[in-house]
């Protein structure tokens, strides 16, 4: 039992790098990230947002 709350808890510790990953993944498909780019989360949501105002 204890196992497996240290195997939950590590999974949500690394869930914003886990969520970071989708952004990037998803910005390199759609074209609005470089790949290799290295933005921060804040950087990746205002692109994105941009990037839905252009193509709505």
């Amino acid at each position: 039992m204890v196992g497996r709350w240290s195997d939950e808890d590590s999974r949500l510790a690394s869930l914003p790098e886990r969520v970071r990953e989708y952004y990037i993944h998803d910005a390199t498909l759609r074209g609005y990230l470089p790949p290799g780019t290295e933005w921060s989360m804040e950087e990746l949501r205002q692109a994105e947002a941009k990037y839905y105002d252009e193509h709505q």
